[in-house]
């Protein structure tokens, strides 16, 4: 699966595995009473929150511990200047890629349901 996201992020499909999990999350949508144009932008909206993570997560993620250079890179940053890129690299090696992408998820619903 890994090898296909580039793929699925530069080229549409009409495959039917593709097809059945946008008109699903379609149906989902649509039942906050979204319709045409709201529909889209919130359809959109989650697919790009969705592809723009697992691009994040191929490009090496920030995880693995104290240890991960782009954690000793942040916590090295002047802290006067990048307070709070020292601090969400702290939580980036706590949080893990499941529940990031579950609470970030969460955030793009949340917000859906407040519009």
């Amino acid at each position: 699966m890994t090898c296909s996201i580039p793929l699925v992020l530069t080229r549409r499909t009409l495959h039917d595995t593709t097809l059945d999990w946008a008109e699903n999350l379609l149906e989902a949508l649509s039942r906050s009473g979204r319709s045409g144009t709201d529909l889209l932008v919130a359809f959109r909206t989650v697919t790009g929150f969705v592809m723009g993570f697992v691009q994040a997560q191929l490009a090496q993620p920030v995880m693995g511990g104290h240890g991960h250079p782009d954690i000793a890179r942040a916590q090295a940053l002047p802290p006067d200047r990048y307070p709070r890129l020292i601090e969400i690299a702290k939580e980036a090696s706590r949080l893990g890629p499941d529940r990031e992408f579950r609470t970030g998820l969460e955030i793009v619903m949340s917000g859906l349901t407040a519009s």
